[in-house]
């Protein structure tokens, strides 16, 4: 787990987060994390968490964001991960504000713009 990563996800996420107790996704919001990640290959066991943590449970996205960086996505960590470094990069791009990075999960081609990749999950690099 990279603490540096998380320490910052959660302490920036928290200052700069749309609504104060829950997240505000809607539904296409929802789809719009889940495409993504579909497109990066998570696994459904990883996909479907989401879609509850999001969804139904409505937890604050830097806080899922920031089980993710912890471990949460254990399943298949070395896949789900590629999906992980996206979002962060994304939500870090956005200026840490959730709805800004659904804006830009939609209008960039992560396949193309590559950055995410230098987002170091497991505190490595």
């Amino acid at each position: 787990m990279n603490d540096k990563l998380w320490n910052e996800i959660v302490k920036l996420g928290k200052e700069n987060q749309s609504h104060e107790e829950i997240n505000v996704f809607d539904e296409n919001d929802i789809n719009t994390i889940l495409g993504t990640m579909d497109f990066f290959d998570t696994s459904d066991v990883y996909m479907r968490q989401t879609f509850f943590d999001l969804y139904i449970a409505k937890f604050r996205f830097f806080d899922w964001l920031a089980m993710g960086i912890m471990g949460r996505n254990v399943d298949n960590r070395i896949v789900n991960n590629v999906a992980l470094k996206v979002l962060v990069h994304s939500f870090r791009k956005s200026g840490y504000n959730e709805k800004k990075m659904i804006d830009d999960l939609r209008y960039t081609d992560y396949q193309m713009v590559t950055e995410w990749k230098l987002v170091d999950i497991e505190g490595m690099e």
